[in-house]
Formats: C-alpha cells, sequence, structure tokens
C-alpha cells in the first residue's frame, strides 16, 4: 500500500527531470505528507507535456459520489497471499472499477520518495523510502475524471498501482509496495496507442536505482502534519551505504536553504551526512 507520499522538490527540477512544464495556472505541489484527498503533480497519456495537478484518490467516472480510492492492485483478484515471486497475470485488466483507466487513462505519479510502516503497527512506525542518488521518481498511476452532479465540478483523480512487495517493503515488514517505474518506460506507460500487454511488460522493469529507508517520526502519521523536519531521520537507515545521505533538496533546500548555504556550511563536501 502507499498511503502517505513526498513531493518537495522546486517545480524547476521536476520539470527539468521529466522534460515537461507545469500547465499554465497551476500552483506547483510542494508537500512532505500527500494523502487523501489532496493535490499531487502527475504526467497523464492525455497530456504528456504538462504536469497537471490531480486529486489523490482515485474516483471512477461511473460512481454516484466521490470515493478516495488511493491503490490499485496491480494483479487485480489474484495473487492474494501478495506471493513476492508471483508471475501470474496482471488481474488489473479484468477489475470494473480500473479496466477501463489502465488501458487508456494511464500517468506518472511525481514524487521523491513514499512513507511506510509495517503491516500492523503501519505509520505508528514509519520510515521515508527514497531512491538512492536520484532526487524524483514516478510511481505508475492511472486516473479518471469524475462529475459532481450536485454542482458539476470536474473531479480528475488518482490511484498509485502496487505490487507484493520488493525487497525495502519487505525489510520494513509491509507486504505490498508502490510500483516505482524505471525511467526508462516512462514514454510506454504514457502511451495510448501501445498494446496492453507492452504496456503490462513496463510494469515488471525494475528502477535502475535503488530504494532505501529510514525511519522518520510518527508525528507524521497524522495527515495534517506538514512540517518538513519530520522528514528527517531518526534512525539508521534500512540499508547500509557509503555516507548515507538523502537529496540536498529534499533535506534542506526544502526547508528554505540555497545551494549557496548548503555549500557554505558543509565546504567542498557535494553530499549531505545526516548521522
Amino acid at each position: 500500500m502507499c498511503g502517505r507520499y513526498v513531493l518537495v522538490s522546486e517545480v524547476e527540477t521536476v520539470e527539468n527531470t521529466f522534460n515537461v512544464q507545469l500547465m499554465p495556472g497551476l500552483s506547483p505541489v510542494h508537500n512532505p505528507n500527500i494523502s487523501a484527498g489532496e493535490k499531487g503533480m502527475v504526467i497523464t497519456d492525455a497530456n504528456p507535456k504538462n504536469i497537471q495537478n490531480f486529486t489523490f484518490g482515485f474516483t471512477p467516472h461511473w460512481a454516484k459520489k466521490q470515493a478516495y480510492i488511493l491503490n490499485a492492485r496491480s494483479e487485480g483478484d489474484h495473487n492474494s497471499e501478495d506471493a513476492r515471486n508471483f508471475r501470474g497475470s496482471k488481474g488489473i485488466i479484468y477489475k470494473p472499477m480500473f479496466r477501463q483507466s489502465i488501458r487508456k487513462k494511464r500517468c506518472l505519479v511525481l514524487a521523491n520518495g513514499f512513507l511506510e510502516g509495517p503491516k500492523i503497527e503501519k505509520l505508528s512506525q514509519p520510515y521515508l523510502v527514497y531512491p538512492e542518488g536520484e532526487e524524483l521518481i514516478a510511481f505508475a498511476g492511472i486516473w479518471d475524471e469524475w462529475v459532481d452532479s450536485t454542482n458539476e465540478t470536474h473531479v480528475h483523480s488518482f490511484a498509485i498501482l502496487t505490487r507484493a512487495a520488493d525487497d525495502v517493503s519487505a525489510a520494513i515488514h509491509h507486504h505490498r509496495a508502490p510500483i516505482v517505474m524505471n525511467p526508462s518506460e516512462y514514454e510506454n506507460w504514457l502511451n495510448p496507442d501501445l498494446d496492453l500487454a507492452d504496456v503490462l511488460k513496463s510494469l515488471d522493469v525494475l528502477p535502475d536505482f535503488r530504494l532505501n529507508a529510514y525511519p522518520v517520526s510518527p508525528k507524521i502519521k497524522r495527515p495534517k502534519s506538514k512540517g518538513l523536519g519530520l522528514l528527517q531521520p531518526i534512525g539508521e537507515p534500512i540499508f547500509k551505504s557509503d555516507g548515507f545521505v538523502v537529496s540536498q533538496k529534499l533535506t534542506l533546500e526544502g526547508m528554505g536553504e540555497s545551494p549557496a548555504k548548503t555549500r557554505r556550511k558543509k565546504g567542498d563536501e557535494n553530499q549531505l551526512s545526516l548521522f
């Protein structure tokens, strides 16, 4: 499951990373604790050159009332035991809730990382999962447009696709993981004319970078908690690495510090050590 995620990079960095532009008139999302009903930045197959702000929490177009479905299992009703070695078909294509969107309404959900906890303790024992050596990632997402019949408001919303636990989620003792896409598959995922079988294959291509995680304050469990300081580590990372670091933009610039200030504080060091 992925019910909370992080996006705090400057919009220029997001635009340059994905070679897109923020849709004119929109404000960039800068939120260390994106939760249900809040806006997230996405790139859709219908508009692959622009970033748009959609609501986190999927509502299909045919729904009578607004829903907030955060995740969609890529296996659908298959793999009920959440086996990590599952190699069966992607049952999501048969689910009435998602079968249209997986075919024609796909998106990339832009993030710096996501928040996860053990299956039992959940976000009472939270971790920030982040990419090593990268600032931004993209989740595989699906979207739809729902119209509120009471006021004719158009709501564009999305859900993040999940799979059985990857290495970092398993280490956190969680049974599911959001699908973090390999950048080589972005174009396929956003291609509305690509054969469905090839689209689904892109979900099996693992990122060419490693995900790691470190524990953060349980105060972040509260959806209204938005302090960037809550993203600071309170313990060691799950996997050891050479000089554990988190993106300078995530940890310092996101808190109002400039690159110049960072360099003055760290001298000639290229990385920000948090321990």
